[in-house]
């Protein structure tokens, strides 16, 4: 009965030390901080699907035509998702970002980085 006493003492007092560091910040729905989320999570998904695309070309499933015509909209779409991003950050700094479009084209090619080896293993 003590061990278990002592034992629920220690979560809650772990908890409440630690709930500061473990919430989110600035998470109030409506506030700046969700819509970057939301557009980060958006962007994200962008990237997911520039990779399916990329694997379902290089098994043959889709074709050269369809691929570029698909990547040019998963560009764009991404594109104006930093677009976005950097206009929310900009009004919480009040200073531009870098150029949105070479920050596209650095995340895809560390997305491509990441997912070359896995191809490299992957059975031809």
């Amino acid at each position: 009965m003590g061990l278990t006493i002592g034992v629920l003492l220690t979560l809650a007092a772990v908890t409440v030390i630690a709930w500061p560091f473990v919430r989110r910040r600035g998470a109030v729905p409506g506030g700046p901080s969700s819509r970057g989320f939301e557009l980060r999570r958006a962007r994200g998904d962008i990237y997911r699907q520039v990779r399916q695309l990329e694997v379902d070309h290089s098994a043959g499933l889709v074709g050269k035509a369809e691929f570029r015509s698909q990547m040019d909209e998963l560009r764009v779409t991404a594109a104006r998702l930093l677009r976005e991003e950097a206009a929310l950050q900009e009004g919480d700094a009040g200073q531009p970002l870098a150029d949105p479009m070479a920050r596209l084209e650095q995340e895809i090619a560390d997305a491509r980085a990441v997912l070359a080896p896995a191809q490299e293993r992957s059975p031809k």
